[in-house]
Formats: structure tokens, sequence, C-alpha cells
């Protein structure tokens, strides 16, 4: 037999008030990054006329400095079909470039040309105005402290199990 649940909208016991501190501030963390998808989609990518998921791989192998396909999918949990389409459409603008794998030919790792350096450099005025909306409450100190923080869990987050090749 099911229990039934009557659902309201009205204040009360938050769900994820029975989530331990360290869950709540992981789910906080991912509702902030979705937070981002729009002003990044609307603000940075839409302008370029491409989609977020060409962003997302825009920038990543600008950080990277190079990448494959498959590496992105993985990184970015995009399917690698989705991912295909997307350096395609890079590739298609003259953004990236192949970088020749001599050790494995069927390797295809890409690097972003002298026309993706500038494609990024271009958007940096769409990039400042959301960052000024998006850091405007917080301090230089704060800033800091933030950056910080996330230069650490970037470099741990490479360490866990679900990044390994």
């Amino acid at each position: 037999m099911s229990e039934k649940f009557s659902a309201t909208c009205e204040p009360g016991t938050e769900a994820f008030d029975y989530f331990s501190d360290q869950v709540r501030l992981l789910i906080g963390v991912l509702k902030f990054g979705t937070l981002l998808d729009r002003p990044m989609l609307e603000g940075v990518a839409t302008p370029e006329r491409i989609g977020l998921n060409e962003l997302r791989i825009l920038l990543s192998i600008a950080g990277e400095q190079c990448a494959t396909g498959a590496h992105l999918a993985r990184l970015l949990s995009i399917p690698r079909m989705n991912v295909s389409r997307a350096l395609r459409i890079l590739d298609d603008l003259g953004w990236l470039v192949e970088v020749p794998d001599t050790s494995n030919r069927r390797r295809r790792p890409y690097s972003l040309s002298d026309k993706g350096k500038q494609a990024l450099l271009s958007m940096a005025p769409e990039f400042e105005s959301i960052a000024a909306q998006v850091f405007a409450d917080l301090t230089v100190a704060e800033r800091i402290v933030l950056q910080s923080v996330l230069d650490k869990m970037s470099k741990r987050a490479v360490e866990w199990p679900w990044h390994s090749p």
C-alpha cells in the first residue's frame, strides 16, 4: 500500500533540511551553477551565435590548452554525440585546430586557433558584465577567498574517480 503525501507550497520544513550541512552545500553549489546557465547563454553564447555546449567546450579547451572529444565529454558530462556536434560547429567557425598526435593517429585532440583565441577575447566584455552582477555583493576579500576555495576544489576534483580515464 502506498502512502499518500500532501504537497503544499507553504513554508515549512525544507526537503533539504534532512541532509547534512555538507550535502546542502553541495546542492547549493549545483543550484548556483545551474543559475549561471541562463546569463551565460543569453549574455555570452547567443550573441556569438553558439550554444552553451559550444561555450563550455571553448572554455575547457582554452583552459586545458588541448583536449579530445572523449575527454571533453567526460569532463563536462555532455553526451559524446553532443560534444562531436559542438566541436564541428567550433571547427566550422575556424575557432579550433586539430593537433596531430603522432603516437595515436586515431586520437584527435583540439586546441584553439588564433581565430578562436580572438573570439574568446572578444567575449571579455560580456563575461565582465555577468561577473559584475554575480559578484556585486562580495567584497574584494571575499572574492579572493572564493577564488582560493574554487581553485582548491577544482584541483582536487580532477582526482575524483569519476574523472579517471
